[in-house]
């Protein structure tokens, strides 16, 4: 069945982000050997488009820099595998055409890939806009990775519900995503809490901010943030829409306190 072996991580907020996740993400790298590594977003904390007063000591080539070290780094520990960027809503304030962000004429100097000192290293990953649509999404086989869009208690089997659907509706898919923060095994959708559904979600967690508390969550509860990332299997020569079960096999591995 092994056609794809993949590893997801989500949310450095570039320049935030613990030494002990990057750690553990490499580790993680090592013990799967991935041949697909994906990004799910927020790689980079975007702090001078935030619409929020901020008190931050560093500055957007602070964040290319480190987000750019530490994607190339990813790539040094993964070797030949394909590389996946998709944005997050953190990465995509730099390019939203809102001028509370960035300033029109100045949205190109704040476009990543136009970096003559970072550039080039983002552009060895595939980017997938940050679109709550099919446009959105990154597929192998029966498995897809999005970032993410809400943060509700229950919103992992919502959207995940809500992207399969933008996907076709063919049943048996794992829809992986970050945002939340929070890290949540392989679960099958359900409608209510007891019919299950032929659809399945997990969470990548964070492997930048883990249990820390940034000063924009001083006031909400992290006790469920968590460094985390979720590997698997896929059969990547199946034709979804003809599946008549389950393709791939997939765990949320996290960093042990």
């Amino acid at each position: 069945m092994v056609n794809a072996k993949f590893l997801a991580f989500s949310c450095v907020h570039a320049p935030h982000a613990s030494e002990a996740g990057k750690e553990f993400l490499l580790h993680s790298i090592e013990e799967h050997r991935p041949t697909h590594v994906i990004c799910l977003g927020d790689l980079l904390d975007a702090a001078a488009a935030s619409v929020h007063p901020d008190e931050t000591s560093h500055d957007l080539v602070d964040e290319f820099a480190f987000a750019h070290d530490y994607l190339r780094t990813v790539r040094q520990y993964a070797g030949d595998a394909e590389y996946v960027w998709i944005h997050g809503n953190h990465d995509d304030n730099l390019r939203a055409k809102d001028p509370r962000r960035i300033p029109k004429q100045l949205r190109s100097l704040a476009d990543w890939n136009n970096s003559a000192a970072f550039g080039g290293e983002f552009q060895k990953w595939k980017q997938i806009p940050y679109v709550k649509s099919a446009k959105g999404v990154y597929s192998l086989g029966q498995v897809f990775f999005y970032h993410g869009f809400d943060c509700g208690v229950n919103s992992d089997n919502t959207e995940g519900l809500q992207m399969a659907y933008a996907l076709g509706g063919h049943p048996w898919r794992l829809a992986i995503r970050g945002h939340t923060h929070r890290p949540t095994p392989i679960t099958q959708c359900k409608a209510g809490t007891k019919v299950l559904l032929p659809w399945f979600y997990a969470n990548a967690g964070s492997v930048g901010l883990g249990d820390q508390q940034p000063r924009y969550m001083q006031r909400k509860d992290v006790s469920q943030w968590g460094v985390a990332c979720v590997v698997g299997e896929v059969n990547t020569k199946i034709r979804v829409p003809r599946s008549s079960g389950k393709e791939w096999e997939a765990e949320t591995w996290h960093l042990q306190s």
